[in-house]
């Protein structure tokens, strides 16, 4: 059982998340505004959030919570859920410090897996193994989320980050599709795993524009070419 901050402005949605990981086994605090959510973040710790970034009418001020959380040390693995447009609005959030980012509207499942994540991620990162076998590629257990491609660091979101570390530890093997689809949620499927090797190349392409290490194997999976 693990203790979830819950900030969403819309209660219909607010109610929906929280009975979702209440079922999962979560002790569930919401927070309906930012004002009340600053004061809950003070006044006691969460192992993690749930987020949204648009609250009080304002689009994106879950960014702002989320650095100001970071300035007071009251961060915790963060998970945003948002209905805008991910591509700008994925790299804003984890550039603030967030792990792990979904678009709405989300299953009640993978609401949950994707929290369970996180908790996992931030429990046992000092036990998982580097991933350094591979030429300009260093992958820390102790940093989720981070990569370190020809020493250049950058970020990208918790479920992307568990893909890659599938690929990276077998290098010019295929990875088969149910391995990387586990890394997503028990219900994924084949088009969420394209979306989220997406992001693997773009987060790649912003600090390396020829990157192309990622190649598809036909039916079968996906593989990193060295």
């Amino acid at each position: 059982m693990a203790n979830i901050a819950l900030i969403e402005d819309e209660p219909p949605l607010s109610e929906q998340y929280e009975k979702a990981l209440r079922a999962g086994g979560h002790t569930v605090t919401p927070f309906l505004n930012i004002a009340d959510a600053q004061k809950g973040l003070k006044e006691q710790s969460f192992d993690a959030w749930v987020l949204d970034l648009q609250l009080d009418g304002v689009s994106a001020a879950g960014v702002g919570l989320i650095s100001w959380a970071e300035k007071k040390n009251l961060n915790a693995p963060t998970l945003v859920v948002s209905g805008l447009d991910q591509d700008p609005h994925m790299h804003y959030s984890l550039a603030a410090g967030a792990w792990d980012f979904a678009t709405k509207p989300i299953e009640s499942a993978l609401l949950v897996h994707k929290v369970n994540l996180l908790l996992n991620a931030n429990s046992s990162s000092t036990t998982g193994l580097s991933i350094n076998n591979i030429e300009n590629l260093e992958i820390n257990p102790d940093e989720p989320c981070e990569v370190y491609w020809n020493k250049e660091r950058f970020s990208m979101p918790l479920t992307a980050w568990n893909i890659l570390r599938k690929l990276a530890a077998k290098p010019d093997e295929t990875v088969e599709y149910r391995t990387l689809l586990s890394a997503i949620s028990p219900v994924a499927s084949k088009p969420t795993l394209r979306q989220h090797i997406t992001t693997i190349r773009k987060a790649f392409d912003a600090v390396d524009p020829e990157f192309d290490h990622i190649n598809v194997v036909s039916n079968a999976g996906y593989s990193w070419k060295t």
